[in-house]
């Protein structure tokens, strides 16, 4: 597997351990929708939210510690559902401190945003989910019967974010739907609506058959000669899947687990969102510690880097995903030349 040039950057950031560069909050576990394939609203371990003062001393004495630290995700649950977002957001915009990193919101935006000034001047990179074309698929697969693609699409038309990413993920029931929905992006891209690129990704924790990659590489040879609008197919997911699968992977430890991390309503941390159950089950003997009873950098300063792959063989070789495999491999790789003299 090649490895990327920024991987690379990032994985020495890792070994060098100079702390996290990137984390996800979950602000809410509360949704709109009740998707098919999504643990998270099912899970009343996690029936919660952050507090607004929470979160303004999550930012204010966590957060800074990291001097590399650049990118913070909102998720849930969905933010649009957590009651002091808007607060939040305002709050982001008039401290002077926040400015150096970038703030990302994951939604599938099924509710009207009532200040879309703010989200536009605050939010560095929205990611809207949009999974169907149909409003009998968009139902099935979100168990939303308030909304269909036409109402998120009619949503961010109003908004007009200059930076938006539209997340759209794929499993066999709606595999052929993904024709349609890259079809009608691509006419609003044409239309003027600043899509920054449409992301099409393989869903988790669920069985995907031959008929499924059939149809998944079938339309992105489509999407690729068809499309204007910026169209990524999951990088290499099934070279993940068989690298995941190899003995070798086994002593190879999970650096990724150095550069970001992913916290839960309750303040538990996780080292990464997979096994942290964001959409998927959460795997508990994975939290490493809580920020309401430990500053995060002292969490971190805790937790090791370990051979994941080895002990939890059935569990994150099985759900890894292609950025945190790349970052792992590169992490050995500049282990393994640290002491090198030039």
């Amino acid at each position: 597997m090649k490895i990327r040039d920024d991987i690379l950057m990032y994985a020495k950031i890792a070994q060098q351990d100079l702390g996290y560069v990137a984390g996800q909050i979950e602000v809410t576990s509360k949704c709109f929708q009740h998707c098919k394939y999504c643990s998270s609203w099912r899970d009343k371990n996690y029936n919660q939210e952050m507090s607004f003062k929470q979160m303004i001393d999550f930012v204010s004495h966590h957060l800074f510690k990291f001097p590399a630290f650049e990118h913070l995700t909102l998720t849930g649950g969905d933010p649009q559902a957590w009651r002091p977002l808007d607060c939040f957001l305002g709050w982001w915009q008039n401290e002077r401190y926040p400015d150096d990193i970038d703030l990302q919101i994951s939604t599938a935006l099924a509710r009207n945003i009532k200040n879309p000034k703010l989200w536009r001047n605050v939010i560095k990179d929205l990611r809207v989910s949009i999974d169907a074309s149909s409003a009998e698929m968009y139902q099935k697969i979100r168990g939303d019967n308030e909304n269909t693609t036409n109402t998120v699409l009619a949503r961010l038309a109003v908004l007009e974010h200059p930076n938006l990413a539209i997340i759209t993920t794929m499993y066999p029931d709606n595999i052929k739907e993904l024709t349609a929905v890259l079809w009608s992006l691509d006419n609003l891209y044409q239309k003027g609506l600043k899509i920054r690129k449409v992301i099409v990704m393989a869903g988790i924790g669920v069985e995907l058959n031959d008929e499924f990659w059939e149809e998944w590489d079938k339309t992105m040879l489509w999407a690729l000669e068809s499309l204007k609008v910026p169209t990524s197919f999951g990088d290499s997911i099934i070279e993940t899947r068989e690298i995941c699968n190899t003995l070798g992977i086994q002593t190879v430890q999970c650096w990724a687990s150095k550069l970001g991390f992913h916290i839960k309503p309750n303040g538990d941390v996780y080292p990464c969102c997979l096994i942290g159950g964001e959409a998927i089950k959460v795997k508990k003997e994975f939290c490493i510690g809580n920020i309401f009873e430990l500053n995060l950098f002292d969490i971190y300063k805790r937790h090791q880097a370990l051979s994941y792959y080895a002990t939890q063989p059935k569990i994150c070789r099985k759900i890894c995903q292609f950025k945190q495999l790349q970052i792992n491999l590169a992490g050995e790789l500049a282990n393994e030349t640290k002491l090198a003299i030039p």
